[in-house]
């Protein structure tokens, strides 16, 4: 889920993603592998929806704060509400390919 899309090509996909203070992402799920970078830090409340069960939890983001997702670990649905004073904003990148066997090593 992005703001804005900034770049497209065979192999990624990244987005901005900016919320002004008391803006909310809406509920989405990913299908492939992505991460995210946080570039202006800021406060949001996060809801994550696994199976039956949701949970809420606060988080406090810095700038460089980056997470890795494999889209084929969870089946994980989520949104992501700014409830601090400062815009938040990340750029997340999707990866358009499978992750390829790291060379020596066999799958």
């Amino acid at each position: 889920m992005g703001t804005s899309l900034l770049f497209e090509n065979e192999s990624v996909r990244v987005w901005e993603v900016r919320l002004a203070p008391g803006e909310r992402a809406p509920l989405h799920c990913h299908a492939l592998d992505y991460f995210w970078t946080c570039v202006e830090a800021g406060t949001a409340r996060q809801l994550t929806l696994n199976g039956d069960a949701g949970q809420w939890a606060r988080v406090d983001y810095a700038p460089g704060d980056t997470r890795f997702f494999r889209h084929q670990d969870t089946q994980t649905i989520h949104d992501l509400h700014n409830i601090g004073d400062t815009a938040l904003r990340f750029i997340t990148v999707e990866l358009l390919h499978p992750t390829p066997t790291p060379l020596g090593t066999t799958s």
